[in-house]
């Protein structure tokens, strides 16, 4: 897909232990310039300056779709890394699931789609960031817990 840029960035403790890793990628991109690697640059500026996110896994898409609207394609992951409320945010909220090799396609459809209204990520927000009842009762008594023993 030389017609869209691509950044690949890392979770940072893969980047920071395992140079090994970057390096092979750095190799593999050598002469193409539509995809760059990054190292450096924060969530807040890569949103800024991005259409989509693809993700394999983790919080990094959900900060990503509830802080900026955008959409998030999220890669089948094996089934023994399943499971999680990362996951559950994945299977809720995900603009696409998919192996990679249907990964240009679903990039095709999301991009048409485009991010979300403010009206949709608002009720997202509320619906992701809200939970009553129980949930909240718990954080209160764990929360009491804590400073009650200090």
């Amino acid at each position: 897909m030389s017609n869209c840029n691509f950044v690949i960035k890392l979770h940072p403790s893969l980047a920071s232990r395992r140079h090994y890793v970057t390096t092979f990628i750095r190799q593999e991109l050598k002469g193409v310039e539509h995809i760059r690697f990054d190292e450096l640059t924060g969530i807040q500026d890569l949103a800024g300056e991005s259409s989509l996110m693809i993700t394999d896994f983790g919080s990094v898409g959900g900060e990503y779709r509830l802080g900026f609207g955008k959409p998030v394609i999220y890669l089948n992951t094996p089934v023994k890394f399943e499971g999680g409320s990362d996951l559950r945010f994945r299977d809720d909220f995900a603009d696409a699931i998919c192996e990679v090799e249907d990964l240009e396609n679903e990039i095709r459809n999301v991009l048409k789609k485009g991010a979300l209204s403010i009206s949709e990520l608002r009720n997202m927000r509320q619906h992701v960031l809200s939970f009553t009842g129980v949930a909240d009762e718990e954080a209160a008594r764990t929360i009491n817990k804590i400073c009650s023993t200090c």
